[in-house]
């Protein structure tokens, strides 16, 4: 499944593998080695409602470009946020 608005990718294991915990961990390992890419979480499969549940650890802010890089900080901080990475700056 892709998410083209937000640059995400999900990735579904065969169902005919076997020990799929190894399976993604090694993929999980292998794609981490990747530069081009930003994060490499997991997905939750909510039975109920048949639904995924991407659970990242993080969240994305953009503040529009009116706002001040120092005001965007302080409003960061204010909220017990920490800045993993600026893409600004990348």
């Amino acid at each position: 499944m892709e998410i083209p608005k937000v640059d995400v990718t999900v990735l579904k294991l065969n169902k005919d593998i076997k020990d799929k915990l190894a399976t993604r961990d090694e993929a999980r390992s292998s794609l981490k080695k990747e530069e081009e890419l930003k994060f490499v979480g997991r997905v939750l499969s909510d039975k109920e409602v048949d639904s995924l549940v991407l659970y990242t650890e993080n969240i994305f802010i953009k503040f529009t470009d009116k706002i001040k890089q120092e005001v965007c900080e302080r409003i960061i901080l204010e909220n017990a946020l920490t800045i993993k990475k600026n893409l600004i700056m990348l």
